[in-house]
């Protein structure tokens, strides 16, 4: 892709170059508003035929003339493409993706906050929810409120963390407390 000097932003692929075409698609391959996030689905001139007996990896990677490198960007009004994540490390939660890099540099940005990770746990009904990891500085009984109310503030409101667990810095396994 083409990434113009007044495009340059943190996670942004830029514009389809020349002779190739981009779109975003859901997983049905069907093409997905701008400002969503989906799959990229990629074409043009000098892209591979395919892999070399795998033929099960070519048949997820090269679909209808297009490639599908598994990963998962979102189309912006102006028509630059973002980077979300892989689509193997995203969540899938409320049938909306999300990236768990992206609400652990929103987690990180709280000056409580050392270390975090996002994963995903399946609830009672199966769903997957948003459950943070996180190392902090001090563990106070506002923080779990803190950490959700800055994600549902910076990203979407389903991308918070619907339980927190505190971890020990010193041994980064030893559960303190659950939220």
């Amino acid at each position: 892709s083409d990434l113009r000097l007044d495009d340059a932003r943190p996670g942004l692929l830029g514009r389809p170059v020349g002779g190739y075409e981009l779109r975003v698609c859901d997983a049905a391959g069907a093409d997905v508003p701008d400002g969503e996030t989906g799959e990229l689905w990629v074409r043009g001139p000098s892209m591979a035929l395919g892999y070399w007996q795998q033929p099960e990896a070519e048949a997820r990677v090269f679909r209808e003339g297009w490639c599908v490198p598994g990963d998962m960007v979102r189309r912006l009004p102006d028509g630059v493409f973002e980077f979300c994540g892989r689509g193997d490390d995203m969540l899938k939660v409320n049938g909306q993706w999300v990236s768990p890099r992206a609400v652990e540099d929103c987690l990180l940005t709280h000056p409580a906050v050392r270390e975090v990770a996002l994963v995903g746990v399946a609830d009672e009904d199966g769903l997957v929810r948003p459950h943070a990891l996180v190392v902090a500085t001090e563990v106070s009984g506002r923080l779990t409120g803190e950490l959700q109310a800055l994600v549902r503030e910076r990203l979407a409101a389903h991308a918070h963390p619907r339980s927190v667990t505190y971890l020990r810095s010193e041994e980064h396994t030893s559960e303190l407390q659950s939220h």
